[in-house]
């Protein structure tokens, strides 16, 4: 009988999973680098696509803060998200401005996300 729910609670967990993440992708997009802390596992590790990498919870915070600072408009909208086991991947659409621009840029996004215990373990970021 175990084995026969075993897919079931896989599904379950995969789809709370992709909740978590759209939930910290739209607080990722808010600009409040102070309320991802929740969402991030104490020892978790972020690499982006410049080779930025950080390990542990204050330190991602601290990445997305130089990103809010150097972007004063910094939004993230989710295209499509898809899940296989604990991996969550997401196309995204990033809005961004630079200080001295007046106009938002519209670029793609991709991110993948491990996820442990509801808390994000890995954050891998790329955009274009």
């Amino acid at each position: 009988m175990t084995e026969e729910r075993e897919p079931l609670f896989r599904g379950i967990t995969r789809l709370e999973n992709e909740l978590l993440v759209r939930d910290f992708v739209q607080v990722f997009g808010s600009g409040d680098a102070r309320a991802l802390e929740p969402f991030l596992h104490r020892d978790v590790r972020f690499s982006g696509m410049d080779g930025a990498t950080a390990s542990g919870r204050r330190a991602v915070v601290a990445v997305c803060e130089q990103i809010f600072t150097v972007f004063p408009v910094f939004t993230v909208d989710v295209v499509r998200i898809a899940s296989v086991d604990a991996s969550v991947l997401v196309e995204e659409e990033l809005g961004v401005m630079l200080r001295h621009g007046a106009v938002t840029r519209r670029l793609p996004g991709f991110a993948s996300f491990e996820i442990d215990d509801f808390q994000i373990v890995s954050w891998h970021q790329v955009h274009g």
